[in-house]
């Protein structure tokens, strides 16, 4: 918007005992798209039987 500059590629890391490790994903983002108008809420809630990866354990 108007000269806004975002990032084309997003990492993630792993992260333990303080250190960033290895990588754990890479997204690369084309043709993104804002508004002024926030989203509905219902786009950000955790599908039914989804986990958070973090909190698994094995």
């Amino acid at each position: 918007m108007n000269g806004l500059l975002v990032p084309a590629v997003m990492e993630g890391h792993k992260f333990e005992a303080d250190s960033i490790g290895d990588l754990r994903y890479r997204a690369e983002f084309s043709k993104a798209l804002f508004s002024e108008e926030a989203p509905d809420q219902s786009l950000f809630m955790m599908p039914e039987n989804a986990e958070v990866d973090s909190l698994h354990v094995q």
